[in-house]
């Protein structure tokens, strides 16, 4: 058995394959998009990825980012409130507001990579974990996979 890059000479065939194991799953994907998938990667799943300022009384105290995926699923990103600001209910008011702006955008589920200190801020709001990644950016810092359905 071999492993190797795709060449332009495989593009049919595997374009073949992802369609026939995305219609048994009910996705249906046609041949343009799929050959365009197999030239772009997978950034081309990202139907959009924003950030956004997080301001009280005019100054800027964090942001936040969402990034929407095919199937409409959505991630939050970079989530951070400045050291000052945080302990004062802002994580919460945020949350709920930027859950129903990504609802509005038709994110049908939502999930975010959190530090475990962070899992009852979001299971106030009805996530639950799915996982938990060991030393995944760095060596002793632990992340839970965490996702609700909106």
């Amino acid at each position: 058995m071999i492993i190797r890059i795709l060449k332009k000479k495989d593009r049919n065939k595997i374009a073949s394959i992802l369609i026939n194991y995305w219609n048994n799953r009910g996705m249906h994907y046609p041949l343009k998009w799929t050959r365009k998938y197999l030239i772009s990667g997978h950034k081309i799943e990202i139907i959009s990825d924003k950030f956004f300022v997080i301001e009280e009384e005019k100054q800027i105290i964090g942001c936040i980012s969402l990034i929407i995926y095919e199937g409409n699923v959505g991630e939050i990103r970079d989530f951070i409130i400045k050291k000052g600001f945080r302990k004062r209910g802002f994580g919460l008011r945020i949350l709920e507001e930027f859950l129903s702006m990504a609802k509005k955008k038709g994110v049908r589920k939502i999930y975010a990579l959190i530090f475990p200190i962070n899992i009852t801020l979001y299971s106030k709001l009805g996530f639950i974990k799915e996982g938990y990644l060991k030393d995944h950016f760095i060596k002793n810092e632990d992340l839970i996979i965490i996702s609700k359905l909106l």
